[in-house]
């Protein structure tokens, strides 16, 4: 069977009027004249007449403008673009254990490669250091994007992305970075470190508590304080100091002198994991 000419897309229903020997077409649905009633069929003119051919599932087409078709269940879909459009090479349920993850894809792959993605349903967040066993290819250590650690909990609940870079598995997109909205005032990064922001007023009668609009679930690190005082004006503005810092809040008082407790206004942002 000669492939000389594919139509564009599989549009045309009525044999050409000058077609040359050779020329080979996949009939439409609704194919007339001397095509009629062989839809699906691959349709060779042989010089004089026409050789039709019903293809078995698994054939394969590739048209000039870069597309394959494969015949699956009587009909040709483009399963490759599909395929990688779901992004079902690379997806898999993990099996094992939170600590020591294994999982397959298909299909298999020979070897691991540096580049080589996964992206993993885990079903309970890990504990402490973890691995990954991908296809039996051996079982693997999985750490943070940018430092060889990883902390209990980095690993979420649900669909974790990792990339092989030769050596390790870096998770790359755990499944626990959930953002709220930005009026929220809170988000959370890959390599898990959480920003926190909101505004704030001072008292006069001492110290008032701030709550974050979540609780750290490990550690704060930093709470900055800034004077929102608008026009600027240096003698308006407030020293803001900042103490008793928890993983849920944090207390907070503005002065002028340094010495009495000031009412005013300010912006803050904390950071923590």
């Amino acid at each position: 069977m000669s492939s000389r000419r594919w139509p564009k897309p599989f549009s045309s229903t009525a044999p050409p009027g000058a077609p040359a020997s050779g020329d080979t077409y996949l009939l439409p649905t609704g194919s007339t004249g001397a095509w009629a009633g062989k839809d699906g069929m691959i349709a060779e003119w042989l010089g004089l007449s026409w050789s039709f051919t019903t293809p078995k599932n698994g054939h394969g087409i590739s048209l000039p403008d870069g597309r394959v078709f494969e015949r699956i269940g009587g009909a040709y879909v483009e399963k490759i673009a599909l395929d990688s459009q779901s992004s079902k090479w690379r997806y898999a349920v993990a099996l094992g254990t939170a600590n020591a993850l294994t999982a397959a894809l298909t299909p298999t792959p020979p070897t691991l490669t540096a580049g080589m993605k996964a992206r993993l349903l885990v079903a309970a967040a890990n504990t402490g250091a973890a691995t990954l066993n991908l296809n039996g290819l051996g079982a693997v250590s999985i750490y943070r994007p940018f430092d060889n650690s990883l902390s209990a909990g980095d690993i979420g609940i649900g669909i974790n992305e990792l990339i092989y870079d030769g050596t390790y598995w870096r998770l790359v997109a755990p499944a626990n970075v959930v953002s709220g909205s930005p009026a929220s005032r809170w988000t959370k990064f890959s390599n898990g470190l959480i920003m926190q922001w909101g505004g704030l007023g001072t008292s006069t009668g001492g110290p008032v508590t701030v709550t974050f609009p979540i609780a750290f679930p490990t550690a704060i690190t930093s709470v900055v304080v800034s004077d929102e005082s608008s026009p600027i004006v240096s003698s308006q503005m407030s020293i803001f100091g900042v103490g008793n810092k928890t993983t849920s809040s944090f207390q907070v008082s503005a002065t002028k002198d340094f010495s009495t407790a000031v009412a005013d206004s300010g912006l803050w942002i904390a950071m923590g994991y």
